[in-house]
């Protein structure tokens, strides 16, 4: 009887010990597709926030080129030689 109940304990013990390997497998792939998920938002953002400071240096860059023309005195026509 004693040897049964053993059995029975080690029995238990792994099916309880197969399952949270199972469980533990699932957990771990949802994470992985979870942090996937996460970095493809991220570099959409990253990139999106790029792509907005690129516009706003070009535009500024444009501004002040402008800003300077209007302000910078135009020199005079040369004088012909002749």
């Amino acid at each position: 009887m004693k040897a049964t109940v053993k059995e029975d304990a080690k029995t238990v013990g792994q099916a309880v010990g197969h399952s949270a390997q199972t469980v533990g497998h699932a957990v771990a792939e949802d994470a992985k597709a979870a942090a996937e998920t996460v970095r493809d938002d991220s570099k959409k953002a990253a990139q999106a926030a790029a792509d907005g400071a690129r516009t706003v240096g070009k535009t500024v860059k444009e501004d002040a080129v402008k800003a300077k023309e209007a302000v910078t005195p135009k020199p005079s026509e040369p004088v012909s030689k002749n």
